[in-house]
């Protein structure tokens, strides 16, 4: 049976822009509920400056790390690289654009001063360390409008990446993919040299959207793994405050549900899963 993992980003991508402040020990407890209900890889913080990731120390901590779960924290820069380093993590996601706009919106560079001064000495010392890296390209699909960013660009940029030993997570920010986008994207990306199951997706938009592109994503032997969030929580707050719509993330029981439709292998306990979004509600 074929293989197609989760990625689950409730705990930081999920909860990172709620304007009520969430608990330390419920950021640590629901980071243990996903880990039990069998997703091997979670997001659980953020070595940022944003005041609801203030406590990413305590929360990587205080989460048992005992069980076969890799857990993952987002270093914007080096120095949250060095922050996250030494809290022990060894699983880093890092940030990228494929619209030079919205990568000077988000990091004050744009996509060529981002690549030299941030991306690659921060990926050489992950993979000289022998740890772990995912490299989110924002925008794939576009930024203020679907023109702005063109396909050939994207797939340069993944090269780029793929060559560093980033894992690669094609990321549709600001809900602009279709799946017609979708399947034309990872065809051309299928003509470079991505392995079977190399590439990631991290789809935005209304329910019914984001399950449509992943299916789309789903049919393309390159995509091992899909981003999701319990509840649909969270979503890019500069990208919801550009659209002013619909940018949740994918949900996660759901798209359980769609792989195991779909024939694909997983372990995933959708019950215990269900506990873990019931435990996080009365919170937000």
């Amino acid at each position: 049976m074929m293989n197609l993992r989760v990625f689950e980003s409730s705990a930081r991508d999920g909860i990172q822009s709620l304007a009520n402040r969430i608990p330390t020990n419920i950021k640590i407890g629901l980071v243990d509920r996903i880990a039990k209900a069998g997703i091997k890889d979670i997001e659980v913080a953020s070595a940022t400056k944003l005041e609801q990731m203030d406590d990413g120390e305590a929360v990587f901590r205080g989460i048992d790390r005992s069980g076969p779960a890799r857990f993952w924290v987002l270093v914007p820069n080096p120095r949250g690289l060095a922050t996250a380093k030494s809290w022990g993590a060894r699983h880093f996601g890092l940030i990228a654009s494929a619209s030079d706009e919205f990568s000077q919106k988000n990091t004050n560079m744009g996509i060529a001063e981002a690549f030299k001064e941030r991306h690659v000495p921060m990926l050489r010392e992950i993979d000289g360390e022998g740890m772990d890296a995912r490299v989110y390209l924002s925008c794939c699909f576009g930024f203020k409008s679907a023109d702005d960013v063109q396909e050939e660009d994207v797939v340069e940029l993944a090269k780029s990446f793929s060559f560093l030993k980033g894992r690669v997570v094609i990321c549709d920010t600001t809900a602009r993919a279709t799946p017609e986008k979708v399947d034309s994207l990872f065809r051309k990306l299928a003509d470079e040299n991505f392995k079977e199951g190399e590439l990631s997706v991290h789809f935005h938009g209304s329910p019914d959207l984001v399950m449509d592109n992943l299916d789309a994503a789903a049919s393309s032997p390159l995509v091992g793994t899909i981003d999701t969030s319990l509840r649909r929580l969270g979503g890019c707050p500069a990208a919801m405050k550009e659209r002013g719509r619909d940018l949740n993330n994918a949900p996660t029981q759901d798209v359980v549900a769609f792989l195991r439709e779909r024939g694909f292998a997983t372990d995933v306990d959708i019950g215990k899963l269900d506990e873990a979004g019931a435990f996080i509600m009365p919170h937000l």
